[in-house]
């Protein structure tokens, strides 16, 4: 306990350490790396340095190469997810609603189907989207399965069909509620 004033003094100059050194990644993970630094250093103690001087760099370089990556995908998830929102938000009036279905449809068509629940996107006009910023829909559709309660899927395909207008049409279909979450995000509804 004599020693958690300097650890904790240790673990702060680590932190900084990590952000300067590993950018937008170092500054996210900067704590989480500090600790694991901090507890090699802590058990590196706690041996009395019987292993002699040297100990290995608990965070290497190419574990900060995985995490950036990972970061990465992780980054361009949340992006795509923000871009779609901001796009549904920006462009409700062009969106059916069951609820309203006497609406004339707008020039241009559809771009998909809302309701309290979720919001539908025909493929193709998300992906023009997106691709406008280079994201491709295919890859972060699939990455979007992967957070909890955002992609409405049939348990086997990505796409699932919803009634827009009168017709059937196989769409990309996100819960409200999980892109929210995801978003962190107040409830409109």
């Amino acid at each position: 306990r004599e020693k958690w004033p300097e650890l904790r003094s240790l673990h702060q100059r680590l932190s900084e350490e990590f952000k300067s050194k590993h950018g937008s990644v170092g500054r996210r993970l900067a704590k989480h790396a500090a600790a694991v630094s901090l507890a090699a250093t802590v058990m590196h103690m706690g041996l009395d340095k019987r292993f002699g001087d040297t100990w290995p760099d608990p965070v290497p370089d190419p574990l900060w190469a995985e995490f950036d990556n990972e970061a990465k995908d992780s980054t361009s998830t949340i992006r795509s997810l923000e871009l779609a929102h901001s796009w549904f938000v920006a462009n409700q009036s062009r969106f059916f609603s069951e609820s309203n279905p006497s609406t004339i449809p707008p020039v241009g068509g559809w771009l998909g189907k809302k309701s309290a629940e979720e919001v539908s996107f025909i493929p193709d006009r998300l992906n023009q989207h997106l691709a406008e910023h280079d994201i491709d829909l295919e890859i972060v559709v699939k990455q979007w399965r992967r957070i909890d309660g955002v992609l409405v899927t049939d348990g086997r395909n990505l796409k699932v069909s919803r009634r827009i207008d009168g017709g059937r049409v196989n769409v990309f279909a996100l819960r409200r509620a999980g892109v929210e979450l995801a978003l962190d995000i107040e409830s409109s509804g």
